[in-house]
């Protein structure tokens, strides 16, 4: 919806008629100069606040070691798979939810944006709400509770993307789904961060490179296969049902949490 509206803004700019793949590629650019211009800003105008002693020479070697120990460790990389499959639930809903309601259900794109804008509404609820009861229950039972509710609200969508019904029983389930993700991401981090407080720089890194690798992957490849309604929902489905077995298997839900204070501290801390 706004790359032709990017695309316009370059010809009237510059006289120069984009094609909409290159205008496109222009805003990936845009994003990217940005991002390295914080990064320099970050490396010249932060001060290191790691008391000397703590600190380590943090050398390339050290760091692809450490990061060598994490994907080895069946905890870590349990919860570190789960991220990825919330990142893959979270961008097949950014990435198809237009085309489905547009396309599928002749939703304007005013109207569209107020779903997004109602869904993003979502996205912060479903974040407080995790914060509010995370003290009570703690992270994995959450975790747990939200990849259920993630798992049926998507199957919702997909019957009823499937069976053609009318707009309010997709995006009912639709913002159940979005909801769900905004109380999972912060205590999916948090367990997998926990016992790894010494190189919690290194294991966000490979926290957050899986989720966004992972997450830009999956729903072009499939949206490529079919770009019927239900395949969003569908998606979905295997991607927070395999986040849910992954909990829920070789005993994950009943190993004891490391600093269960901690963990529910640190999710508080993450959605606040």
């Amino acid at each position: 919806m706004s790359y032709p509206y990017l695309s316009d803004v370059v010809k009237a700019v510059t006289g120069v008629d984009l094609p909409l793949p290159l205008a496109t590629f222009g805003l990936f650019v845009a994003l990217a100069v940005i991002g390295l211009l914080i990064l320099v800003a970050s490396y010249l105008l932060l001060e290191e606040t790691h008391h000397a002693s703590n600190r380590h020479d943090g050398t390339v070697t050290e760091q692809l070691h450490e990061i060598g120990r994490l994907v080895s460790d069946r905890h870590f990389l349990r919860y570190a798979s789960i991220s990825a499959l919330l990142g893959a639930t979270l961008f097949t809903y950014i990435s198809m939810s237009s085309f489905v309601l547009r396309d599928h259900y002749g939703v304007s794109p005013q109207a569209f944006s107020l779903v997004f804008a109602t869904n993003a509404v979502g996205l912060v609820l479903g974040s407080q709400l995790n914060a509010a009861l995370v003290g009570r229950f703690g992270p994995a039972r959450n975790l747990a509770f939200g990849l259920g509710v993630c798992t049926i609200a998507a199957a919702g969508l997909t019957v009823a993307s499937a069976l053609g019904a009318s707009l309010a029983w997709v995006l009912v389930p639709l913002f159940l789904v979005v909801t769900s993700l905004g109380g999972m991401m912060a205590n999916t981090v948090a367990l997998a961060l926990t016992p790894y407080g010494h190189v919690a720089g290194g294991a966000s890194a490979v926290l957050g490179s899986s989720q966004f690798l992972v997450g830009a992957l999956v729903p072009p490849a499939v949206f490529a296969l079919s770009t019927a309604a239900w395949v969003m929902g569908a998606t979905m489905v295997v991607t927070s049902g395999l986040g849910l077995l992954l909990l829920v298997s070789q005993g994950a839900s009943r190993r004891p949490e490391h600093s269960a204070s901690a963990v529910a501290a640190a999710v508080s801390a993450s959605t606040t």
